[in-house]
């Protein structure tokens, strides 16, 4: 979601067979618009999945 202070905010809960987890990650708009939204979208959706591969892979 965009929101009006120039910040994408990406929070949720994963669940992948016996692990899960939450998120909360705000990623900051380099520009307005769209293609800026998309590109802040996409760097912290990376941020989500690093954060779930090293839950998912931790012991």
């Amino acid at each position: 979601m965009g929101v009006y202070i120039g910040n994408v905010e990406l929070k949720g809960t994963w669940v992948l067979g016996d692990k899960s987890g939450s998120f909360d990650i705000e990623q900051p708009l380099d520009n307005d618009g769209y293609d800026a939204l998309v590109t802040a979208l996409n760097l912290g959706l990376g941020d989500v999945m690093e954060q779930i591969k090293s839950k998912v892979e931790a012991p």
